[in-house]
């Protein structure tokens, strides 16, 4: 019988030592979780606007080009376009996947809807400009490297002309995907994973 008591005392301080040695790890997971929340927090809200121009920013690409350049397109995506020509132009780029430099661009084509014969390389490029070696006879796929490394749009909606008789031309196109991601962040979310942080 007064073994017991001396028992549970035991017992009693054990328990007390394990509490009072798991208490801090408790307190100091939940005082950096919070500082922690509140940073990222705090940086996102001071990004939500640079962020969203940069969305705006996206919706389009242009290119400028100086050279020789008989060449016309139309497209309503990759897969349904219009297209012939040949030129290399000296280019400055503005372009999908926040491509902005020069580049010497090289096209030759022939496109109809789901059937093109076409090559395209950027050269030399400066800047954040992809360089690309690309060539396609048949049905244009999203799955090509050109369009897999983000170099171009496969959804993009533009037209290229040539301009200045011949010597130059202009290449314009709009991005549904980007008008999608800018949507999305203005709630919070960033499906093209492109936001500062």
């Amino acid at each position: 019988m007064r073994n017991r008591p001396r028992h549970s005392f035991v017992s009693s301080a054990l328990a007390l030592v394990m509490v009072s040695a798991w208490l801090p790890s408790v307190h100091a997971a939940q005082a950096t979780a919070p500082h922690h929340s509140n940073r990222s927090i705090g940086r996102t809200i001071l990004l939500y606007l640079p962020n969203r121009l940069l969305d705006i920013l996206d919706l389009v690409s242009l290119e400028l080009g100086a050279g020789l350049n008989p060449h016309l397109n139309v497209h309503v995506t990759q897969a349904v376009q219009l297209g012939l020509g040949t030129g290399t132009n000296f280019s400055l780029i503005k372009d999908y996947s926040r491509q902005y430099g020069t580049g010497i661009v090289l096209e030759r084509e022939f496109s109809i809807p789901f059937y093109t014969a076409c090559q395209r390389s950027v050269r030399q490029p400066i800047g954040s400009v992809i360089p690309i070696e690309y060539s396609r006879i048949g049905v244009p796929s999203r799955d090509d490297e050109m369009f897999q490394s983000g170099a171009k749009d496969f959804w993009g909606i533009g037209f290229e002309s040539w301009i200045f008789l011949f010597l130059g031309k202009a290449h314009a196109e709009i991005h549904p995907v980007e008008l999608i991601d800018l949507v999305a962040g203005l709630v919070g979310f960033d499906p093209r994973h492109d936001d500062l942080h």
